[in-house]
């Protein structure tokens, strides 16, 4: 089971001035996990971290026709939105770490001219979330904001 204590209900997100920033990719991160997972009935919601017009990382309970109170992660902002398993990924920090080392698989897959291995979690264009076209031009936007996630966003979560 994934620890909510430190979390903040989505609710309450619009009321706390420090992170009103986040209520956008809330809102887009709630849109994202209902259409991945079938419109799912959302039990819990949860803003977990980020950096403001960035990336956040969301928690959510939700039920679907395959089983009730399965936890989903979701990330989103200006960078590819994705959604992770709460089974496979207890912490923010590990959601983070598989997330990052998708993104550089995909890197990896595009200047090497090829297509990616590991489409597990495919690597989504912003605001569309369709899959991002291999293109360098995309790769090399992408390549700096993971750079960037890694200096600032991973030191963020301890665990």
């Amino acid at each position: 089971m994934v620890d909510t204590s430190a979390m903040i209900p989505l609710m309450l997100l619009q009321h706390r001035t420090n992170l009103r920033a986040f209520a956008p990719y809330a809102e887009r991160a709630t849109k994202f996990l209902a259409e991945k997972a079938g419109n799912p009935r959302i039990t819990h919601a949860y803003f977990v971290d980020g950096i403001p017009h960035v990336f956040a990382i969301f928690y959510f309970r939700i039920d679907t026709a395959y089983g009730r109170g399965v936890g989903a992660w979701v990330i989103y902002g200006t960078v590819p939105p994705a959604m992770l398993p709460a089974s496979a990924y207890r912490t923010p920090r590990r959601v983070l770490e598989r997330y990052l080392r998708a993104c550089d698989r995909w890197l990896a897959a595009v200047r090497a001219g090829r297509e990616p291995e590991d489409w597990t979690l495919p690597i989504l264009a912003p605001d569309t979330e369709r899959p991002m076209a291999l293109q360098s031009e995309y790769a090399e936007m992408l390549a700096k904001k993971v750079t960037y996630l890694k200096k600032r966003a991973l030191p963020l979560f301890k665990i």
